[in-house]
């Protein structure tokens, strides 16, 4: 792949995780039934299209020839298993290619690219997708109708497609891509990274399959009350271990042992915080909140929710075991860790009235959150 073809990439990977993140915080914020679905039929089509899309471009990087081409059995099994999505949600839908040939991998990522932008913008009302492909001479075409109340302009102007109306509420979208013709080269994968793309591929596959069947459960009103809080945790932390820094990762795992130690489980929501002087604060509260919560609370969990606003990061840390029944007076790591908090900046909360909960406000700009140039 070219370095602008993989910088895409990483942008596209990126945005599809801040829009789970925000999928999910707002399904743990809803309480009407109906809403939870459709948020939950965007978390399972973002799911669908994350691991098929990651699949496409893992099939490039294997291909030893450049540049890669792929099957269209293969865009085939994205768009199904995308469109099998859509029927869970009551949304009709079909493929159709009169092609059994190959198709450039770049040509098979913009095509599903652009189908699952046209869905991100008509998911409220979309009743039917039927989509298809053809090759004309070097052109690969692309044709989706889309019956829905608006039209997905956006999706169409950022993809540089076509749309007509065909008819009230069905509307004609078509998208060309011209396959150029370039020299052909071939690389020579060394083992060592051809078993690390197949891993990885692997691992993508089952990490994220895993938390899609989670999704259909939910669907289905398997999923209920703590449950949620649960699902969302599960579901963040499979994307973080799939795509989180390295350093970062290491870092986690180094204070998931420390957890581990005290007989614990940890489990994340939210992305890991960037500056060192946060991690410090950070690394810290969890050693505290995980301390107290076996010592006082007898707690098997310890959940910690990380959520970035725009010019701080907001840390909170709480545990499944028994509510303080006793007058709290902090003391110990709790004061530390508050000393070390408003030492960076921040400010920090203790509440123990639905259970013991720690809140901790760290600004981004170092001198605190209200501080004066």
């Amino acid at each position: 792949m070219k370095r602008e073809s993989l910088e895409t990439v990483q942008s596209e990977i990126r945005d599809r995780i801040e829009r789970m993140a925000g999928y999910l915080d707002r399904y743990q914020q809803c309480k009407q039934r109906n809403g939870k679905e459709k948020i939950l039929g965007k978390i399972m089509l973002n799911g669908i299209y994350l691991k098929r899309y990651l699949n496409l471009i893992l099939l490039s990087l294997q291909q030893e020839r450049c540049p890669a081409f792929l099957p269209i059995l293969e865009l085939k099994f994205c768009l199904e298993e995308s469109l099998k999505g859509l029927n869970t949600l009551g949304v009709s839908g079909s493929f159709y290619s009169v092609e059994d040939g190959k198709i450039s991998g770049r040509a098979a990522i913009k095509i599903y690219h652009f189908f699952q932008q046209v869905i991100d913008e008509v998911s409220e009302d979309v009743s039917a997708v039927m989509i298809s492909l053809r090759q004309e001479e070097q052109n690969i075409v692309c044709t989706m109708n889309v019956e829905a109340d608006l039209c997905p302009v956006e999706a169409v102007k950022r993809c540089g497609a076509e749309c007509e109306e065909d008819y009230d509420g069905s509307w004609l979208l078509s998208l060309t891509y011209r396959e150029e013709v370039e020299s052909c080269n071939f690389k020579k994968l060394e083992n060592e990274e051809a078993t690390r793309l197949r891993a990885l591929k692997i691992r993508i596959h089952q990490e994220l399959g895993r938390q899609l069947l989670l999704t259909h459960r939910a669907l289905e009103g398997q999923i209920k009350g703590r449950e949620e809080h649960l699902f969302c945790l599960q579901w963040m932390e499979s994307l973080q271990t799939l795509f989180v820094n390295p350093a970062d990762k290491n870092k986690r795992y180094r204070m998931d042992d420390k957890v581990k130690e005290l007989g614990m489980k940890i489990a994340y929501c939210g992305q890991f915080p960037q500056e060192s002087r946060m991690q410090k604060v950070f690394e810290l509260a969890v050693d505290v909140c995980a301390a107290n919560a076996v010592s006082h609370a007898d707690a098997e969990t310890l959940y910690v929710d990380i959520t970035e606003a725009v010019q701080e990061i907001w840390v909170k840390i709480t545990n499944d075991g028994k509510k303080p029944e006793e007058q709290f007076i902090e003391g110990g790591g709790l004061s530390e860790l508050r000393r070390q908090v408003e030492q960076d900046g921040g400010v920090m909360e203790v509440g123990t009235q639905l259970g013991f909960a720690v809140i901790i406000v760290l600004p981004k700009e170092k001198g605190g959150l209200w501080w004066s140039k």
